[in-house]
């Protein structure tokens, strides 16, 4: 039978396209099943403890493994799809992660034990999982010990995609090395103005630093400047790219504004457009995420604002045009 998991990732990425001028994502957060064979086989004495060896990824992840058991890293390319990350077992060979272009069985030795950590990757606009916590442990492998299962989570701006199985025959030194195993992720430090994840987040400063009520303007070397709101409606980051100039904050109207004209509100909707502008130019809501307590930007996955709403009722070419009807208006 076919492997459940790439339809998962295929609904997951429909759902978290983006595009400039687009609408707001529906993240999905999925602890999903898979389905396996069971096959025969396996090491009769189990991989046991071994020495302890490392594995180190390109983004600076690491786990540790018994030296005993077996490794397989891998980097897969596919139509829209890259997944690269590491495979361990005590069988071989290792299986890599399974592409939604060709899904075939996750074939387990009875007696096998595989743990398999990765990114995905390719042409998924924002990271696809729910927010992750360290240390992983088998708790977050919904239907463990029934069958693999996969735990799809998101942490320094990357979507990881984590399998744990087990055999029915498995040895308890194999099951007690695979939860090591599983416990021993290990991610790099964040720090203040670097670029992580697969779509490029800047590390902003811990939320902290953002309390509730403020609104903070931030001029990053490596992006574009945007402002940090934080009020009743949540957190959310506004920004502006193609004006010809450096937008300002009016504390007391708590507006944005060029000197030269133009003006929107704390969404990036359009209060008055700007004078040169041969169209209605709001500004940008960038995607968020967070991370060991950062706030983490990217200007690459945006919202394009409409109109403020007295605007939105009488000017055709703003995105959110919604003129008032005949049959509201009062004489």
């Amino acid at each position: 039978m076919a492997i459940a998991v790439p339809a998962v990732i295929k609904e997951a990425r429909r759902r978290q396209r983006l595009r400039r001028g687009g609408i707001g994502i529906a993240v999905v957060a999925a602890v999903v099943a898979l389905t396996a064979t069971w096959a025969g086989g396996g090491f009769e004495g189990g991989g046991g403890p071994g020495s302890p060896l490392e594995f180190r990824s390109e983004t600076g992840w690491t786990l540790s493994y018994p030296g005993a058991l077996h490794r397989r890293a891998f980097d897969m390319r596919g139509f829209g799809f890259h997944a690269y990350g590491v495979a361990v077992g005590n069988f071989d060979p290792l299986p890599e992660a399974v592409s939604p272009d060709d899904p075939r069985p996750l074939h387990i030795p009875a007696r096998g034990v595989l743990f398999q950590l990765y990114v995905l990757d390719g042409d998924l606009d924002a990271p696809l999982g729910s927010k992750g916590r360290l240390p992983l442990t088998v708790r977050d492998f919904a239907g463990f010990g029934n069958a693999p299962a996969m735990y799809l989570f998101t942490a320094n701006g990357y979507g990881f995609a984590a399998v744990a199985a087990a055999g029915r025959d498995a040895s308890p030194s194999d099951r007690q090395a695979l939860s090591r195993t599983i416990q021993s992720v290990r991610l790099p430090r964040l720090r203040v103005g670097q670029i992580t994840g697969s779509v490029g987040f800047y590390v902003a400063k811990r939320l902290s630093a953002y309390p509730l009520g403020s609104v903070t303007g931030v001029h990053p070397a490596k992006l574009s400047p945007f402002y940090v709101i934080n009020d009743r409606h949540g957190l959310r980051v506004v920004g502006w790219q193609g004006l010809a100039c450096d937008v300002q904050l009016d504390r007391a109207r708590r507006q944005f504004f060029c000197p030269g004209g133009g003006r929107w509100d704390s969404f990036g909707n359009t209060i008055v457009n700007p004078p040169a502008a041969k169209q209605i130019e709001p500004l940008v809501r960038y995607a968020t995420a967070t991370s060991q307590g950062h706030l983490l930007v990217t200007e690459r996955v945006a919202y394009v604002a409409g109109c403020a709403a007295a605007l939105a009722r009488t000017v055709r070419d703003c995105p959110n045009y919604q003129p008032v009807s005949s049959s509201s208006r009062t004489s």
